[in-house]
């Protein structure tokens, strides 16, 4: 078909690697798959329960927890919270817990649903298996978008001081803007002089992102 210059669509695809998985032939849904990223065919959800259906049955491919995470990052992006959670079950019939990254990936998920309460409660679960930077990046800017200053202060305090971890410009810049917004000058004054901005802007150097850097802080000082 290649050879002819004819273009597989997903449909095609997707037909083939049921065949393998069906033959637990995990390696060769695993290549059809691949050829699929090349070809620019668009994966879908029968594509991902393929890929999950072969590695449960395939006994000799060794799944680990990045597996899971990549199917679950997968099908996050059609926002199948259902297919999210099977998945999630299914990581943890195998007895592998969730990391940083799953976690990650489900309050993502969560947030562009808007459910607040479930991207709450991961964030409990998720305080036993250190939160990164990822993680206060994704709920800083939940607060900031729902213009909740305190909250989205307190992430980024606890961020800084108790986690040691450094936010990334945009969640700096927004919580800059959301304490001047909400008229907490005091505290908007005192993190912009903190010494670890010297740190960063040090890091980028006379770059085009410092100057970025330096043109948002100006912009929302």
């Amino acid at each position: 078909m290649l050879d002819a210059g004819c273009q597989p669509s997903s449909i095609i695809l997707n037909s083939l690697m049921r065949i393998h998985a069906k033959a637990g032939r995990t390696g060769k849904v695993l290549q059809l798959y691949n050829q699929m990223k090349r070809l620019g065919c668009e994966p879908d959800m029968i594509t991902y329960n393929l890929l999950l259906e072969s590695h449960c049955k395939d006994e000799n491919e060794r799944m680990n927890a990045s597996t899971f995470n990549t199917l679950i990052l997968c099908v996050a992006k059609f926002g199948n919270v259902k297919a999210v959670r099977r998945i999630n079950e299914i990581m943890k019939e195998f007895k592998y817990d969730p990391n940083p990254v799953t976690y990650n990936t489900l309050m993502k998920l969560h947030v562009a649903l808007k459910s607040t309460g479930m991207v709450l409660k991961l964030k409990k679960e998720m305080d036993e298996n250190k939160p990164n930077v990822n993680t206060y990046n994704v709920l800083i800017t939940m607060y900031c978008e729902m213009e909740n200053w305190n909250d989205a202060y307190e992430l980024f305090r606890e961020m800084i001081e108790e986690k040691c971890l450094k936010p990334s410009m945009p969640v700096y810049v927004m919580v800059l803007h959301q304490l001047r917004k909400a008229g907490e000058l005091k505290k908007h004054e005192n993190w912009r002089q903190r010494w670890w901005i010297e740190d960063l802007l040090a890091e980028l150097g006379d770059s085009f992102c410092g100057l970025t850097f330096l043109i948002e802080i100006c912009r929302h000082a």
